[in-house]
């Protein structure tokens, strides 16, 4: 099941806290919003904004993983 149509009573079943769950869907939705920024960017060659986009895609992906490795130990 993807991530955006995963609704926290699922994540729950499976055991996992809601406000974790809640702070990954968060950040993932972040991600994919700075990773399509980042691409619009590039295609109108404007590399500031590239590099600013990067620099908060890589930050959300952090946060995103950090997130799922803080889920998955407690299981």
């Amino acid at each position: 099941m993807k991530l955006k149509e995963t609704t926290d009573e699922a994540a729950a079943k499976e055991g996992i806290n809601a406000e974790e769950f809640k702070e990954i869907k968060k950040n993932s939705e972040e991600l994919l919003e700075n990773a399509d920024k980042m691409i619009k960017a590039a295609e109108n060659n404007a590399q500031k904004d590239v590099a600013i986009y990067a620099s908060k895609f890589l930050n959300a992906h952090s946060k995103t993983v950090d997130g799922y490795n803080i889920i998955s130990a407690k299981k």
